[in-house]
């Protein structure tokens, strides 16, 4: 490791990683899959008010399932929530942005993820992903009740409630990772285009 490598290492005690746009995101197609549900010229409109009813939930308030199928009746739409929550859940993982992750923990530094995300998409990740194992500390907005970027989110572990996924706490004022080199060009899915605090397909990046 180059010297000055070393030294930034001595100096970073943990590394906070966002999720979608940085280690994972949507599989092509999750927009046409969710905008196909309405006729064309309302697509944009449906996909604003989905992700607007997510925005609660985000913060541990209420069910983004529920909220989900309030809008899809408001539409008329005789779909099963469940099969439109599979656009949520269809993730593809970027294993180079992983080894980074890796790599940086390899150092002893404390790596941790820091995701918006509401508890259905959060579950899934906990279950299926093997973030359990590949950080030191799972912090989800959800389980916070706070979402990035308010200010307040970043001090909530020192208050951790008690859903939330804790290994290890940092000991010292953490360091944000949200694109590590080299992928610093991704386009991750749903979250990427409107809802800065969202997560899910549309947050593809966003902190």
């Amino acid at each position: 490791m180059p010297e000055t490598s070393r030294e930034t290492s001595a100096r970073i005690k943990a590394v906070l990683f966002d999720a979608d746009g940085v280690l994972q995101g949507a599989r092509p197609g999750w927009k046409e899959r969710l905008t196909g549900l309405v006729p064309p010229e309302r697509g944009a409109e449906f996909l604003d008010e989905v992700f607007a009813a997510e925005l609660p939930p985000l913060r541990g308030e209420g069910s983004f399932p529920d909220e989900l199928a309030k809008v899809l009746t408001r539409w008329n739409l005789t779909v099963d929530v469940h099969d439109v929550l599979t656009v949520w859940n269809d993730i593809e993982v970027y294993d180079d942005a992983l080894d980074v992750v890796r790599e940086v923990r390899a150092t002893g530094t404390t790596v941790c993820l820091a995701t918006n995300q509401q508890a259905y998409r959060a579950l899934y990740m906990r279950a299926n992903l093997g973030y359990d194992t590949l950080f030191d500390a799972e912090f989800y907005s959800c389980d916070l009740r706070l979402a990035k970027p308010d200010p307040a989110y970043f001090q909530a572990p020192s208050r951790p409630p008690r859903r939330l996924v804790r290994h290890h706490t940092p000991p010292h004022p953490p360091h944000h990772r949200r694109r590590p080199p080299p992928l610093t060009s991704r386009s991750s899915g749903p979250c990427d285009s409107a809802c800065r605090t969202s997560s899910g397909p549309r947050d593809q990046g966003a902190v």
